[in-house]
């Protein structure tokens, strides 16, 4: 059959002889061998092509194959596509026009021979738009937010958390500035006040009820204490501005750390009440069984069940491998740690442990209970008389603390360093598991020990209460610790708080000033007049980055505002569709990361033929980067069957396939690209309107595996290809349409691709070109045809060139 042997070896050189061969006419072998000679492989590849492409018309004639129906997709760019994609052609044609003219005398030749890196420039500039002919991008590299947009109500909530998280960030920065300013300005006072004056009405704006209502912090409320007192002393010293403005009034800045104060201690205290009352209702319950408790240190409920271990090594070993699964490597395992060997060494153990919890137990009570008394049931005064307490001389209240610390180490766990609210909230009498003790370990497993057969049930009843005694003392342990962490909160409440109203020394001022280059000239400065200039020209760079910020918070913030009340304005405006630029109704807009939108008449007026990556918005004027904008249509040229707001392309291709799958569900369609970013696009657009598909990668070593299951798939109706993945000995005449997302300039390989498709057809085969008027595409349509085949590998740089630079290209709206 002719052309057989081509299709099998398309650059096998004997092929191409035997198919010549094959042709009723003279063939002069000798003559052809010599004209290919010193261009095989070029002569190949161009033969190789004219015989696939003449002779699988033959056939196609012998297999009685059906035709297939081509059916192009004329579709326009919309307005806001259009722009961005005649910016990307611009910048691209500029350097196409560079490369030409100094290459003006390879415009002749053919691409093959031109040099590789003039043709990775031609080639590569082409790729890049007709890749914006799928999703226009913004300054030739990003792809503009369009792929899949919804309206600005639907992203709402996550603008609003992003927005108000670069608020914070804002607003700290703005208050940690400020209160270096402060710092610097004790050393170095405003001689008329007239600057300190701005810094404090920024101040009293950032500490106001009005940012706390949309959740803004600016920092703990220790920091805060800490910048409204430095500020609050500078006033003190500077009466004469305080005169000037009675608004500055230091009873304001007083009240203000008051509120603080008090707000931050009365959790404090709440906490402390609240476990207080626990604590004294577990104490009232262990004071009933005051004696059972004592009664722990001796040994007549357990010793009888250690005389009954008619191995002491083997119980031994068990324990030992009980201990080892629950124990930290840091932690020595007791039957080492003790040496235990023998019974006796095992009795001793247990009854210094139990004798020992019960000291310890009565010590702390005891020690509770004097500190009770010296507090008048005042519980806060529970709390560290001094600010600070050293090993040698330690307030009462440090030292319950330590002997509770012991107490935790005897009868808890060790395993257990921080014995946290987390770890509390989860512990009852009845599970305790993970706080036993290795102690407590043993004991249990000398009560449960199975040589133990001789012991009566009510030795065993009597031991299993004594056990019960020590969940109980566990559990008033955990009320102890408990009310101890919150009185060592409120103790470092106090001691934080005594830090923030504290005066700051010269030296401290100049180690805040982080500055590497500073860092050698701050050590050898000793003069007094020498650190004021270097604190005054620190001023003049501090100044400036103070109000910067807050001009970008106070920019940020009404974004903020307006984000969080456009649900309401939504709601209640029935032309909230309009543009905040010119107030025109509009379907296709921008959604700039302010949350304002504009539409593209504005768009073009805003940002122009600038290459600059922000765009100011015509409404808050705030700095919107371009790549963070996202296009929204409210229209559908191809129905409303769309979720989501997509480029034209991506819209037409989904809204057929929806319209083919409808048709017959059973049909098989491949869409071909030769771009990742564009199948990525398209398989988020399938995605969200819930068409079923895979896709072959490039670098998918089982192709063949991946094909065989999306023809036996019954629900899953496209499959995506990429070209470059090589479709060599796959087999595709399965598909019943096939999607070519962008025009191919190497007709003869789109016609395989075709005929392979159509091989074992008994239907017609519909192919589909979606192209965009107006631009690369149409001209690669146009130019490289089926009447042809051939001009996609003898193209020539200058026709190459003429796809870029020819004047339709270079007009822009």
């Amino acid at each position: 059959m002719p052309g057989t042997l081509v299709q099998e070896s398309s650059k096998n050189f004997f092929s191409i002889v035997k198919y010549l061969d094959l042709l009723e006419v003279n063939f002069d072998y000798i003559n052809f061998i010599n004209a290919i000679k010193e261009k095989t492989e070029d002569s190949l590849i161009w033969f190789s092509n004219f015989v696939w492409s003449n002779s699988i018309k033959n056939i196609n004639d012998e297999l009685n194959l059906p035709k297939p129906i081509f059916e192009i997709h004329w579709l326009s760019f919309s307005p806001i596509e259009k722009y961005f994609y005649q910016k990307t052609r611009k910048l691209y044609t500029i350097k196409i026009s560079d490369i030409i003219n100094k290459n003006n005398s390879a415009l002749m030749k053919k691409l093959m021979d031109v040099d590789r890196n003039t043709k990775l420039d031609v080639v590569g500039d082409i790729l890049t738009l007709l890749e914006a002919c799928v999703v226009p991008l913004i300054h030739g590299k990003c792809m503009l937010k369009i792929n899949g947009t919804f309206s600005l109500l639907d992203s709402l909530d996550n603008r609003i958390i992003k927005c108000r998280a670069e608020c914070n960030e804002l607003l700290n920065q703005c208050a940690k500035n400020l209160k270096k300013l402060a710092e610097v300005y004790m050393f170095v006072p405003d001689g008329d006040g007239k600057d300190f004056e701005k810094y404090i009405i920024l101040l009293m704006d950032i500490i106001s009820d009005t940012y706390k209502k949309q959740s803004l912090t600016i920092g703990t409320d220790y920091e805060i204490i800490e910048l409204v007192y430095k500020f609050m002393s500078l006033l003190k010293e500077n009466t004469s501005l305080g005169t000037k403005h009675p608004v500055y009034n230091i009873s304001y800045f007083e009240k203000t750390i008051q509120n603080l104060e008090s707000s931050i201690l009365n959790v404090h205290s709440n906490n402390i009440l609240q476990d207080q009352h626990m604590l004294q209702q577990k104490l009232a319950q262990t004071n009933s069984i005051t004696e059972e408790i004592n009664s722990l240190r001796h040994n007549d409920w357990w010793i009888d069940m250690l005389q009954c271990i008619s191995s002491p090594s083997d119980f031994l070993t068990e324990v030992k491998t009980i201990i080892e699964c629950n124990r930290k490597a840091c932690i020595p395992n007791i039957v080492n740690q003790f040496r235990l060997k023998s019974i006796s060494d095992i009795n001793v153990t247990l009854t210094d442990w139990l004798t020992n919890i019960i000291i310890t137990r009565n010590k702390v009570l005891s020690m509770y209970k004097t500190l009770d008394i010296n507090s008048n049931g005042n519980n806060i005064k529970f709390g560290c008389t001094t600010a600070i307490c050293t090993i040698r001389n330690q307030c009462l209240f440090c030292q319950f603390g330590c002997e509770l610390c012991y107490y935790k180490k005897i009868l808890i766990n060790n395993n257990i360093e921080n014995l946290d609210e987390d770890i509390m909230k989860n512990l009852t009498e009845s599970n305790r598991e993970q706080t036993i003790s290795q102690h407590e370990i043993l004991l249990r497993s000398l009560i449960l020990c199975e040589t133990n057969n001789s012991v009566t049930d009510d030795y065993i009843q009597i031991a299993t209460k004594r056990m019960e005694i020590l969940n109980v003392l566990s559990s008033e342990f955990l009320n102890l610790w408990k009310l101890w962490l919150s009185l060592d909160a409120y103790k470092m409440a106090r001691q934080q708080l005594i830090k923030a109203k504290s005066t700051i020394t010269i030296d401290e001022v100049l180690a805040n000033i982080k500055n590497p280059r500073r860092s050698t000239k701050i050590k050898k400065m000793s003069d007094n007049i020498e650190i004021t200039n270097f604190l005054r020209q620190y001023l003049s760079t501090l100044r400036p980055t103070i109000l910067d910020y807050s001009n970008k918070f106070k920019t940020k913030y009404e974004s903020l505002v307006y984000l969080k009340a456009l649900p309401h304005i939504i709601k209640t405006s029935p032309i909230f569709c309009s543009c905040h630029g010119c107030d025109a109704d509009i379907n296709e807009h921008v959604i700039l990361y302010c949350g304002h939108t504009i539409c593209s008449k504005c768009l073009i007026q805003a940002y122009g033929n600038s290459n600059s990556i922000y765009l100011n918005c015509p409404k808050c004027r705030s700095s919107n980067l371009m790549e963070n904008m996202e296009c929204v249509k409210l229209y559908r040229e191809f129905g409303d069957n769309l979720i989501g707001s997509y480029s034209i392309k991506l819209e037409s291709i989904v809204s057929k396939l929806k319209k083919v799958i409808a048709l017959d569900k059973c049909s098989k369609v491949i869409i071909f690209s030769s771009f990742e970013k564009s199948l990525d696009c398209l398989s988020s657009a399938l995605r969200l309107n819930s068409i079923h598909f895979m896709r072959l990668n490039i670098g998918c070593f089982n192709s063949t595996t991946v094909l065989n299951n999306f023809q036996n798939s019954e629900n899953i109706t496209t499959i995506l290809i990429n070209y470059n993945i090589g479709l060599n000995n796959l087999k595709l005449n399965f598909a019943t349409r096939v999607f070519f997302m962008e025009p191919i300039m190497d007709k003869s390989f789109e016609n395989q691709i075709v005929d392979n498709i159509r091989s074992k057809q008994t239907k017609p085969t519909y192919v589909h070109h979606f192209i965009i008027k107006d631009s690369i595409e149409e001209k690669i349509s146009n130019t490289f045809t089926n009447d042809d085949p051939s001009l996609g590998i003898d193209v020539t740089l200058g026709q190459l060139s003429e796809l870029l630079i020819s004047e339709t290209d270079l007009q822009t709206d």
